[in-house]
């Protein structure tokens, strides 16, 4: 099974969680950091997953297979 991350803006900055789950994976008030931390802790977790980054408005603007 291949999870999907996303990554949001949060009111403490950017998060990153996974869809199957309710916790947060990564959470920073840079969003490039949160794009890296996302990926690393879907690399050491999960193998292989989709990362989707949201921009501010919530619209999916990039997709990363990992």
């Amino acid at each position: 099974m291949e999870h999907s991350i996303h990554i949001t803006k949060t009111p403490q900055g950017w998060a990153a969680k996974c869809s199957s789950k309710c916790a947060v994976l990564f959470a920073s008030e840079n969003k490039n950091a949160a794009v890296l931390g996302a990926i690393e802790a879907a690399k050491r977790l999960y193998g292989k997953a989709i990362v989707f980054i949201h921009g501010i408005d919530g619209r999916i603007l990039e997709e990363r297979n990992i």
